[in-house]
């Protein structure tokens, strides 16, 4: 702050503008303040589109002005030689015009284009480095639905909005020769465009309430549909099918509506428009003539006011529609910055986790999904040294994933901390922690792709690490069953395409790939028969003494390899065996 010589607040020459910054939260609201970033990023785009449609508006001018001459000047004088130059003018202007319109679709078409990939890709990766818990507030539905909201920005980016604010100005231009040439007549166009305004800012306010509840519905619609669908099994295994139906068929029924109510208001601002502007010329006409009567109008001079008149009404008519497009767009915009400000995981200054020993520390640690929830894990305090194996039981919903979930970063501790290698892993960035530890998850979750893919995560520098495990796992041996081998492909169909347990495989497979120095195993045997779990059993053998591992599992096999045993019940972890002991006491 400035202070003059008397304490005072010195104002600034920009000072005044404060008085309009409802206008800068108005346009930040209404999505301008992202096509206004986007403008700004692609300045030679928009200066082509600038400077074509400021010739094509100068060429608009020339038929009008053509048109006056012709019935003022040269067919009184028979100007025949005038008229043919004034001919091939006219059609110059035409074919020259037509080429710029040509070259401004290109252009635009290109920047709608480089808009959609850039903004979509940002998009797309803040959902991806978003907290866990905040994507998880809401269903995938939504977010797909937010994704979406990026082809309305996109339409609306360098094509119609960029055109129709350079139009805009040449409105004044038409309504100056009108009034330089025919004088007070240029009140009748005027009065068409204040009616025109008024009706379609009332029409446009209703129709944004319209839009704003088609748009919560058409989100609970598409949780619904991706609910469905990823849940097909058990619905068609309980006979679910008429009443899913039945629910979807009153979700439809509710977007119908919304939708008829909508086309049925977006048809009333088309209509209004070709009403209004067959009123101005119907205006401009009648007037006209009466002035033309009183011999204050020429009829050169009426024929290039009924031309201006048009052209005038065709920006306006441009500028309505946008308006109307423009509650679409806040819509949308608003849309799209909610995946935007998504809270992201990694925030700058964060550490990144490197030479991991292994040493893991919990310290006071408890957990509940919220304030109102039970907590599912209670002051926990637990220490494995590097290269120490320990083994977690307990009973179904007790917590076992929920702490392996903490030890990842997924989900944030309620209270306490989680310590790698000494350091807090709040402080780590999420990244260089989870490339540190290998998780083997219950559920085999594949991607669209080959086998091969699915074991490297789509890294092909990882191709040859990942045949070596499959072959000391034993998978290798089931793959080169299959037709194609590691090329076939999974993932297409509802994961039905490779049996359970060697989807398992996959997953266990995944997590080694990247040689963590900390192993998480979260009953990933679950699904493998006898023989499977004996070569898993062997793998994890082998990886004992080279990595820190966390073992939840109920079988004996497995808890047998823990240097220390603990079951999980009521949120507290309690230690069953001394290190290197026998299991067969707590299995009793």
């Amino acid at each position: 702050m400035h202070l003059d010589a008397k304490g005072v607040r010195a104002k600034k020459p920009y000072d005044w503008l404060s008085k309009f910054s409802w206008i800068k939260i108005w346009l930040k609201d209404s999505g301008f303040s992202l096509l206004m970033g986007a403008w700004k990023n692609d300045k030679k785009i928009v200066y082509s589109v600038l400077l074509s449609s400021l010739i094509i508006n100068i060429l608009n001018l020339i038929f009008p002005l053509t048109l006056l001459q012709v019935y003022d000047r040269i067919i009184p004088h028979q100007s025949i030689g005038t008229l043919i130059w004034l001919t091939i003018l006219v059609f110059g202007s035409l074919i020259l015009s037509a080429i710029l319109k040509i070259v401004r679709s290109y252009v635009g078409a290109w920047a709608d284009a480089k808009f959609e990939h850039h903004t979509g890709c940002k998009a797309f990766d803040s959902l991806l480095q978003c907290k866990l818990s905040f994507y998880e507030k809401e269903g995938s539905g939504r977010h797909l639905k937010r994704m979406t909201a990026l082809s309305s920005l996109k339409q609306f980016y360098a094509g119609q909005a960029l055109i129709t604010l350079v139009d805009v100005p040449f409105i004044f231009l038409y309504l100056a020769l009108i009034t330089y040439v025919a004088g007070w007549l240029v009140l009748a166009p005027m009065f068409i465009i204040a009616i025109a305004f008024i009706t379609t800012l009332n029409s446009t306010n209703l129709l944004q309430k319209k839009l704003m509840k088609r748009q919560d519905h058409d989100e609970r619609r598409l949780n619904f549909i991706v609910e469905t669908l990823s849940k097909i099994h058990t619905i068609k295994s309980t006979t679910m099918e008429a009443q899913m139906l039945r629910r979807f068929e009153r979700l439809q029924k509710s977007s119908s509506a919304f939708d008829y109510q909508i086309t049925q208001g977006s048809a009333i601002l088309i209509s209004d428009s070709i009403i209004f502007s067959q009123a101005t010329i119907v205006l401009v006409a009648g007037l006209g003539s009466v002035l033309v009567f009183s011999g204050t109008l020429s009829v050169g001079i009426l024929a290039a006011c009924i031309l201006l008149a048009g052209q005038c009404l065709q920006p306006v008519n441009s500028l309505l529609s946008m308006w109307g497009r423009l509650q679409t767009i806040r819509i949308a915009h608003q849309e799209l910055q909610k995946i935007m400000t998504m809270v992201p995981e990694y925030t700058s200054g964060m550490e990144t986790l490197r030479d991991v020993q292994g040493e893991l520390e919990l310290d006071g640690l408890s957990f509940r999904y919220s304030d109102k929830d039970y907590f599912i894990l209670k002051d926990i305090n637990l220490k494995i040294k590097p290269l120490e194996t320990i083994s977690i039981t307990g009973e179904g919903l007790s917590g076992k994933s929920t702490l392996l979930s903490l030890l990842l970063k997924l989900n944030t501790p309620t209270s306490g901390r989680i310590l790698i290698d000494g350091k807090d892993i709040v402080s780590l960035s999420p990244e260089s922690l989870r490339h540190a530890i290998g998780y083997m998850a219950e559920q085999a979750i594949l991607f669209k792709g080959t086998i091969l893919q699915n074991l490297t995560m789509f890294r092909e520098e990882y191709d040859v690490k990942a045949r070596f495990l499959s072959r000391q796992t034993g998978l290798a041996n089931y793959i080169e069953q299959l037709p194609d081998g590691y090329e076939t492909k999974v993932g297409y169909q509802a994961a039905a395409t490779l049996p359970r347990g060697l989807m398992q495989y996959i997953v266990i497979i995944r997590a080694l790939i990247s040689d963590p120095k900390i192993i998480l195993f979260d009953e990933a045997n679950i699904a493998i028969d006898i023989e499977g779990d004996r070569r898993i059993i062997e793998l994890l053998k082998s990886l004992r003494d080279k990595h820190t591992m966390i073992l939840v599992s109920h079988r004996p096999s497995v808890i047998a390899m823990a240097h220390r045993s603990y079951v999980l019940e009521n949120g507290k972890l309690q230690l069953i065996t001394e290190p290197d002991t026998s299991v067969i006491r707590y299995e009793k």
